[in-house]
């Protein structure tokens, strides 16, 4: 019998959409609660590094205070100026110029360590003072300047 005629078919390029919006990466440093016990790990951490007793320093300033943790390395990170027991000359003495603000890292399976980052002015401010590279997210998620290693003013 007679055959009928096929439409011709052409392909032509398409654009997918998904139906769903895609989700924003995961941050690779995300902010963290400072708890009573991280802030005790950490002065006993700071007394240790200036090889004085637990209770050199009592607490971290006010206002002073950051904490948070990388997540693609796991490494947790903290900074703050500590307030020195009045009972100890030497931890006054550690409190101040380079000692006036502190940086700790907690790596996996490690112990706080401690770097004093000072608050030397602009030097320490444009990060040519650091003791230590804070990464990149920790800084923005602490809403710090790029490549520093204190708060903002």
């Amino acid at each position: 019998g007679p055959t009928t005629p096929q439409p011709t078919v052409t392909a032509t390029d398409t654009v997918s959409h998904s139906p769903w919006p895609t989700s924003p990466p995961t941050p690779s440093a995300s902010n963290l609660t400072l708890t009573q016990e991280i802030r005790h790990e950490l002065l006993l951490a700071r007394a240790k590094a200036t090889h004085l007793p637990d209770d050199a320093f009592v607490r971290l300033y006010k206002g002073s205070a950051y904490y948070a943790i990388d997540n693609d390395t796991r490494t947790y990170w903290a900074a703050g100026s500590t307030v020195p027991n009045h009972h100890y000359i030497r931890a006054e003495v550690y409190s101040q110029d380079e000692g006036a603000y502190t940086i700790f890292r907690l790596q996996p399976g490690g112990e706080w360590k401690v770097y004093d980052a000072g608050r030397d002015g602009p030097e320490a401010r444009s990060g040519t003072l650091c003791p230590i590279k804070i990464p990149a997210d920790v800084l923005k998620v602490w809403h710090w300047a790029p490549n520093t290693c204190d708060p903002p003013v």
